[in-house]
């Protein structure tokens, strides 16, 4: 049991594996580039460092069902610390490639981190207590114009 303990313990505090948040999404917005490309959106997520160490971020954010990653925007780029407590501003840019697929249930944010054993990838926790899926809105918006 007290092994148990120390080990949950352990990777919570970001000793065993990276310990890592993302608070509510600051601003979304959907659009048409032209007639010619699916529709965007685009978030803007702060990820914020729960650990007791730096990490060294590689990447953010994947492709789902329905949505293409087509950007990440942050500056001045990847790789870059994160500091205990100190969070990073990014903004990602999906193309909306299939209404009927694009995921209606909250997608995770996933965080690649590179340690000394090599790179780890974990889903930044959601602890913005926000009932919904961040890409609901816009999906929905973007869908039903499409109508």
């Amino acid at each position: 049991m007290l092994v148990a303990v120390a080990c949950v313990g352990l990777w919570q505090f970001g000793l065993a594996g990276p310990s890592l948040s993302h608070g509510p999404v600051l601003s979304v917005s959907g659009a048409y580039l032209d007639d010619d490309r699916p529709p965007t959106m685009t978030i803007d997520v702060e990820i914020h460092n729960e650990g007791s160490r730096a990490e060294t971020v590689e990447a953010v954010g994947r492709s789902a069902p329905g949505m293409h990653l087509e950007k990440v925007g942050f500056e001045p780029g990847f790789p870059t610390k994160l500091a205990p407590g100190k969070r990073l501003l990014v903004e990602l840019r999906y193309a909306i490639t299939d209404c009927a697929l694009a995921a209606r249930e909250a997608l995770a944010v996933p965080v690649r981190v590179r340690r000394w054993m090599g790179a780890v990838t974990v889903d930044a926790r959601d602890d913005s207590h926000e009932s919904g899926a961040w890409q609901n809105h816009p999906i929905s918006t973007t869908c039903d114009e499409q109508l």
